[in-house]
């Protein structure tokens, strides 16, 4: 499929999808790492800056520490959102025979253990190790390592696949009304939760969290047709002043629960506002989604570092976080001048990609045998 380019009269290629969906990928796991660099670096200017006392309400209204920086953080977290879409489009091309469904379950269960027993360990060696029962504690809701809620959340829909596809097969619009209702359950949940009581409520882990865009991506995959007819109506200068303007108001909200969370600490409070199941990550996660998809078709990703990425996005995932660890220690022990600037979050940013990704080109070159428990091959 072509179409004219702008102002040159030439023919313009329209991409594939399965052809966007790595570098879409890629653009997810960079996305995470860069949020995680933020978090980083806004932990250090808390610890060094006493607890932010000396910042001005944002606006005038709203309590927002480095407002600037908690704008990044937000615009960029379409990531788990887009990282569900493609596992849903995933699920909907995939067989789902018992056999099927544990060998998916067990290349995201063998790298995870790996690694949160990796996680348990080192917490004995900073001299707070976690008793067994914590620990299993832990484990069962992906807490061990902070990023881990999500493989949590992904073996659910792994194991839930064969029944949500067939839902989604025969009733499609139901299914996906079903799962913005689950989903919306859990919003207004965690609302009451925080705003009566100061208090989270419902783990990301727990699978209504963020349904919908895994029946979303499963829609996409089992009605193709249906979903080029929806980009192929999709205006992206529209799309893009839609997508900011979401994007502001969900600025905004997590403003204002940080401003009512703060009592329990502000870094607490941050955490929780950055939540994705406020009200209007919902559209902006949508939003960003189609946006990318048809982004992608229509211009294309020239950087092979991002399909490299996209290619490598589950083990960067697993080890990028050791990685910042690392980092966090060094800046404490001779990189002193470094903390709590934003060169934390360059520095976080390259090496929490690049490290895993070197990682990865020398457990596969010296020890491949090791490669399904390290890096989830």
């Amino acid at each position: 499929m072509k179409e004219k380019g702008p102002g040159a009269g030439t023919p313009r290629k329209i991409l594939p999808l399965w052809k966007v969906f790595p570098l879409l990928r890629g653009t997810a796991i960079l996305a995470v790492v860069l949020t995680h660099a933020i978090i980083s670096y806004q932990g250090q200017a808390f610890q060094l800056g006493g607890g932010f006392q000396g910042e001005k309400p944002w606006l005038g209204i709203f309590f927002l520490p480095t407002p600037f920086w908690s704008f990044l953080h937000e615009w960029s977290s379409f990531a788990v959102p887009l990282f569900l879409f493609l596992s849903g489009h995933y699920l909907a091309v995939s067989t789902h025979g018992g056999k099927a469904v544990w060998g998916r379950v067990k290349k995201l269960l063998l790298p995870y253990l790996f690694w949160s027993f990796l996680a348990w360990g080192l917490s004995w060696k900073k001299g707070a190790g976690w008793g067994v029962l914590h620990f299993l504690h832990l484990l069962l809701e992906g807490d061990a390592v902070p990023p881990f809620w999500f493989i949590i959340l992904l073996l659910q829909y792994y194991v839930l696949a064969p029944w949500i596809v067939a839902l989604v097969r025969r009733r499609p619009a139901s299914t996906l009304a079903a799962a913005a209702f689950l989903q919306f359950t859990v919003t207004g949940w965690n609302y009451h939760q925080a705003l009566s009581r100061g208090e989270a409520g419902y783990s990301l882990c727990f699978f209504p969290s963020l349904a919908f865009y895994v029946v979303l991506g499963i829609w996409a995959g089992l009605y193709p047709d249906r979903l080029k007819a929806v980009l192929g109506r999709f205006k992206l200068p529209l799309a893009g002043a839609l997508l900011a303007f979401f994007g502001v108001l969900m600025v905004g909200e997590t403003a204002f629960l940080v401003n009512r969370m703060r009592g329990g600490g502000v870094m607490r409070a941050m955490l929780f506002g950055y939540s994705h199941w406020k009200v209007f990550s919902f559209p902006f996660s949508i939003l960003a989604v189609f946006f990318l998809l048809d982004w992608g078709r229509r211009r294309g990703f020239k950087a092979s570092w991002i399909r490299s990425a996209g290619k490598n996005a589950f083990t960067i995932y697993l080890a990028h976080w050791f990685f910042l660890q690392a980092l966090n220690f060094f800046y404490w022990h001779g990189l002193g001048a470094l903390r709590g600037t934003a060169a934390v979050i360059v520095l976080d940013f390259l090496v929490g990609v690049w490290g895993p990704l070197w990682m990865a080109r020398f457990i596969r070159a010296r020890l491949p045998w090791a490669g399904n428990f390290l890096l989830g091959d």
